[in-house]
């Protein structure tokens, strides 16, 4: 027998319903409690009777604004999640940039 030890990985982003068994709070403090280093800030949300609340990495605010990720992840996450789901999400962003140069 060997006892191994857990490595665990904060995810990028955490959805939680209305009627999850964690609220925010807990849900970033037990994550911080696994993860120290992980730095975890709520989207600000409009008001939902399914989905509560979205969680994500601060690294990926560095990246997009927090209204143009919290509006992507809402239309994206909301259709899928029940009141009681808390979701653990992978989230990749790609960066375009468009306009034309003209030589």
């Amino acid at each position: 027998m060997r006892i191994v030890p857990l490595r665990f990985s904060a995810p990028d982003a955490l959805a939680l319903g209305t009627s999850a068994p964690l609220d925010p709070a807990a849900a970033e403090g037990l994550i911080r409690l696994l993860d120290p280093r992980a730095r975890l800030q709520r989207l600000p949300l409009p008001a939902d009777p399914v989905l509560d609340a979205i969680l994500v990495r601060a690294r990926l605010l560095n990246r997009v604004p927090a209204s143009e990720l919290a509006d992507f992840l809402f239309q994206h996450v909301r259709p899928l999640i029940a009141p009681e789901d808390v979701l653990l999400l992978d989230v990749s962003i790609k960066v375009e940039l468009s306009g034309s140069s003209e030589a």
